[in-house]
């Protein structure tokens, strides 16, 4: 485990330097932070916020990494991953290269997105569970 952190440490610090060229047009570039999110599925229904969460995407022209954590219970509760990503105006996948959870790598989610007034919405509806996550940009390359 002490191998992957250091490693998933070095691609975010990879992905921040990298960042995105300043004639670069995709609207994703950059690090966002999730202030909400809504999971339902078979038995439960959460509601979390940055209140009792902490949640980071960084991306790059190419690629992502995301970090989370729960402000309660930090050393238990951790996801982390990396990769690259497709997007387009309705739609954002994540393709998994590395992740805390073996499974995930190798396969992808595609979620419906959208992106206005600095805030970026995805959704997801997948095997009898819904998520509804909501991110705003904390920090563009070149701004």
């Amino acid at each position: 485990m002490k191998n992957f952190n250091w490693i998933l440490s070095l691609v975010l610090l990879g992905l921040f330097f990298a960042g995105c060229k300043k004639e670069d047009k995709t609207v994703l570039c950059g690090t966002w932070k999730m202030t909400s999110g809504k999971y339902v599925g078979p038995g439960f229904s959460t509601t979390l916020d940055e209140t009792n969460r902490i949640s980071y995407k960084i991306l790059s022209q190419n690629h992502f990494a995301v970090v989370e954590m729960y402000h309660d219970n930090p050393d238990s509760q951790f996801f982390s991953a990396f990769g690259t990503y497709n997007f387009t105006d309705s739609s954002y996948t994540e393709h998994y290269e590395a992740c805390n959870i073996p499974s995930k790598v190798g396969q992808s989610l595609k979620f419906k997105s959208k992106v206005e007034n600095g805030k970026w919405i995805i959704q997801l509806k997948n095997e009898g569970m819904e998520l509804n996550e909501t991110w705003i940009c904390v920090n563009r390359p070149g701004e």
